[in-house]
């Protein structure tokens, strides 16, 4: 199983993403957490392709 950390970097709009191992703790998937103003997680994805099509959704989305 694996999650998505969607996250938002200090003075910054645009969200970046992770595909991460289920359960992965965010300090440990985002290298600079200090900087990080919000973070998202969704989970329940079977493999890393579905994980990855959510995030192409997600940027999609929110770039509306």
């Amino acid at each position: 199983m694996f999650d998505v950390i969607c996250y938002r970097l200090k003075g910054h709009l645009q969200y970046q993403s992770e595909v991460v191992p289920a359960g992965t703790p965010v300090n440990q998937a985002i290298e600079n957490i200090q900087n990080v103003e919000e973070t998202l997680r969704f989970t329940g994805y079977s493999n890393e392709g579905e994980a990855k099509e959510f995030i192409k959704k997600f940027h999609s989305d929110s770039s509306q």
